[in-house]
C-alpha cells in the first residue's frame, strides 16, 4: 500500500506552512522557488529585493566559507568585461549573519569563483573579474543556517587604469566636510582596486594598496576622518599627515577602530591642507570628515540641552564635549557627550536613533545613547540601546513608552566602545506612535511571544518565542482570526510576508515613510505538544502563541 505524506494547513487562504511525514517524523517549511540552483532568480545591476532565506534548505556543493547553509540562488549576466561587485552590505541591512558565493558554469557543473562570510560586520560582499554576456550563479546563505531577509546589490565596471589617479600623494583627491563618496559609484564608495603601496612605510596595521586624499581644514580645532560609515565596516587602515608630499609628517594612524574600519582625530588649523592616506580595502568605502572648533558645545551639560522634535534633527557635533554626570548606565557611552530634550507629542512608543536610514547617517559604530526622565538635578535613566540585532551596528537606537506632553532628556556620545573620547557629527532621529498589541485569543497551550525594540519606520524589532523545542516557527503577515481547533487555538497572522524556524525573529522595518500607520502581525507555533489535538489539521498536536499586532509609527 502506498504511504502518504500528510499536510498541516495553517492560513486563511489554505497556504501550507508545514509538511509532516508520519514515517520519518520530519517537519519542514515550504521552500522558496529559488531554493536550488535550477530555480535561480535573475537579478540586474543595482539593488534587488528584499528577499528571504526563510524555509530554504542547504544545497550542493558544500560551502567553503562561513559554515554557510539554508541558501537561495540568483543569476547575474555581466554587462561589462571588467570587475563586478556582489554586495549584501548596500540597500536594506540584512537581518541575519550572511554568507555569499559566486560561480560560473551551469547548475550541473558549477565552478566556484568567490566566497565571503563577513565583509561589513556580519554581512557579505566580494568582487571578481567578469566577462560581458557571461551568466554567473550567486548563492546567499546564513552562517550555520541562520535565516532572514536581505537585499543584494550588483555593479559592473570596465577595467580600471593600471593605477587610480590618486595612487600617489601627488594625485590626491580633495575631501570636504561630511560624507565623501566616489563620483558615479552609486553609493558604493571609493575603491583601491589596482592601487600600489606607496611611501612612507605604514606605522600601523598592514597598510597596503593605498590611495591619497587632501583636506583643507574649515575650522581651528579637531578634525575627525572616518571610514566607519553606517553599518559598513570594510577593513581599512587610515593615516593623516601635515606638510607637502615631499616632506610628510604623520599626525595619526589607525587600523581597527570600529570592526575593521578606521578612524583618527587630529588637531587642525583653519585653512591648512592635510594629506589623508587609506590602505588595505578590498571593497568600496566612504570617508566621513568633521571639523569641530575648539571649545565645548552649548549642550555639553544637561542644563544646556537642545530641544529635538519628530523626524531628523541635526547634524550636531560633540566637538569639545566633556563627559557629564550621572555615570553612563548604557554601553558605549563613557566619553564626551551632549544633551537634548524631547517633549512627546503622543502616548505610545518613541524611538531615538542615530542609526542610518535614508538621508540620516551616523558614521559612529560606538555611538552611545541614553534617555532619562526627571529634572537635570534629579535624573532617572529609563532607556538604553539593546544589543544587536535589535539595534543597528552603525549607531544607537533606544525605545520606550512615552506619555504625551511629558519631557524627556536624551544624552548622546560619539566615543568608541573602548571609551576613547572621540568627537564628531551625528544626526538624531525621533519617531513617536508605534505600538505592540497582544491578541491573546489566538493562543493556546501556554506558548508566549514577547516583542521588543522600536516599531517605527527604520526601527529594529525582535519577537522571542518561549519554546525551546526545535519544532517551532514564527511568521509575519496581516491581522486575521481563523479558529484552528476546538481547544481554542487560532491563526492571528496570515502568512503573506515571512516565515522562519526558530525561537527569535529579528526585523528591520524599511526606511519607507509610507509604512507609517500600517499594522502587521506576528505569531508562533510549536508542534507535537499542547492540547490542540482533537480536530486539529492532520491530527498533529500543537500549541500557538498570542499574536502581536505591531503598528508602525
Amino acid at each position: 500500500m502506498e504511504r502518504t505524506r500528510r499536510i498541516l494547513w495553517i492560513g486563511a487562504t489554505g497556504a501550507a506552512l508545514f509538511a509532516l511525514s508520519p514515517i520519518a517524523g520530519e517537519v519542514f517549511a515550504q521552500p522558496p522557488p529559488n531554493d536550488e540552483c535550477l530555480g535561480a532568480i535573475p537579478i540586474p545591476n543595482g539593488t534587488s529585493g528584499p528577499f528571504s532565506t526563510g524555509g530554504s534548505t542547504t544545497s550542493s556543493p558544500v560551502w567553503p566559507c562561513g559554515a554557510g547553509a539554508n541558501d537561495v540562488w540568483f543569476t547575474y549576466t555581466a554587462t561589462c568585461t571588467g570587475t563586478a561587485l556582489f554586495s549584501l552590505c548596500s540597500g536594506v541591512p540584512a537581518t541575519f549573519d550572511t554568507t555569499l558565493q559566486v560561480f560560473d558554469g551551469s547548475c550541473g557543473s558549477l565552478t566556484p569563483l568567490l566566497c565571503n562570510d563577513d565583509r561589513c560586520g556580519l554581512t557579505s560582499q566580494g568582487h571578481l573579474s567578469v566577462t560581458s554576456g557571461t551568466t554567473y550563479f550567486i548563492r546567499v546563505g546564513g552562517w550555520e543556517g541562520a535565516t532572514g531577509s536581505f537585499t543584494i546589490t550588483v555593479s559592473c565596471w570596465a577595467p580600471a587604469p593600471a593605477s587610480p589617479v590618486n595612487d600617489e600623494c601627488s594625485g590626491a583627491i580633495a575631501l570636504v566636510d561630511g560624507v565623501n563618496d566616489a563620483p558615479h559609484s552609486g553609493g558604493l564608495g571609493f575603491n583601491n582596486f589596482f592601487a600600489t603601496t606607496s611611501s612612507p612605510a605604514w606605522p600601523c596595521g598592514p597598510g597596503v594598496n593605498d590611495t591619497w586624499y587632501t583636506y583643507t581644514a574649515t575650522c581651528t580645532g579637531n578634525a575627525t576622518f572616518s571610514s566607519c560609515f553606517g553599518t559598513s565596516t570594510v577593513d581599512t587602515t587610515l593615516e593623516v599627515f601635515s606638510g607637502s608630499c615631499a616632506s610628510l609628517t604623520s599626525l595619526a594612524c589607525n587600523d581597527n577602530f570600529c570592526g575593521g574600519a578606521s578612524q583618527v582625530t587630529v588637531p587642525v588649523t583653519s585653512g591648512t591642507t592635510y594629506k589623508v592616506r587609506v590602505g588595505n580595502p578590498t571593497a568600496g568605502f566612504r570617508l566621513h570628515v568633521t571639523c569641530a572648533p575648539s571649545g565645548g558645545p552649548p549642550n555639553d551639560e544637561c542644563g544646556g540641552a537642545i530641544p529635538v522634535f519628530e523626524g531628523k534633527n541635526g547634524p550636531f557635533s560633540s566637538g569639545g564635549a566633556t563627559q557629564s554626570s550621572p555615570p553612563w548606565a548604557c554601553p558605549q557611552g563613557p566619553s564626551g557627550d551632549v544633551w537634548f530634550t524631547y517633549t512627546a507629542p503622543c502616548t505610545g512608543i518613541a524611538a531615538f536613533s542615530t542609526c542610518p536610514c535614508g538621508g540620516w547617517q551616523s558614521p559612529w559604530l560606538g555611538t552611545g545613547l541614553e534617555v532619562f526622565e526627571g529634572s537635570c538635578a534629579s535624573l532617572t535613566s529609563i532607556a538604553c540601546p539593546p544589543p544587536p540585532p535589535v539595534t543597528c551596528l552603525g549607531g544607537a537606537q533606544a525605545s520606550l513608552p512615552v506619555t504625551a506632553g511629558t519631557t524627556y532628556k536624551v544624552r548622546v556620545s560619539t566615543g568608541n566602545a573602548l571609551g576613547a573620547n572621540e568627537t564628531g557629527s551625528f544626526t538624531l532621529h525621533v519617531r513617536c506612535g508605534g505600538s505592540f498589541t497582544t491578541v491573546g485569543a489566538t493562543a493556546c497551550g501556554g506558548l508566549d511571544l514577547t516583542p521588543s525594540g522600536a516599531p517605527v519606520v527604520g526601527g529594529f524589532v525582535q519577537y522571542t518565542l518561549s519554546s525551546g523545542s526545535p519544532f517551532r516557527w514564527l511568521w509575519v503577515g496581516l491581522p486575521v482570526y481563523v479558529p484552528l481547533c476546538p481547544a481554542g487555538c487560532a491563526l492571528g497572522a496570515s502568512t503573506d510576508f515571512f516565515l522562519m524556524q526558530g525561537p527569535v525573529l529579528s526585523i528591520h522595518i524599511p526606511c519607507d515613510p509610507a509604512l507609517a500607520g500600517a499594522t502587521v502581525s506576528v505569531q508562533g507555533v510549536e508542534l507535537f505538544v499542547g492540547g490542540c489535538l482533537p480536530g486539529a489539521p492532520a491530527g498533529v498536536a500543537f500549541r500557538s502563541s498570542p499574536t502581536i499586532d505591531t503598528t508602525i509609527g
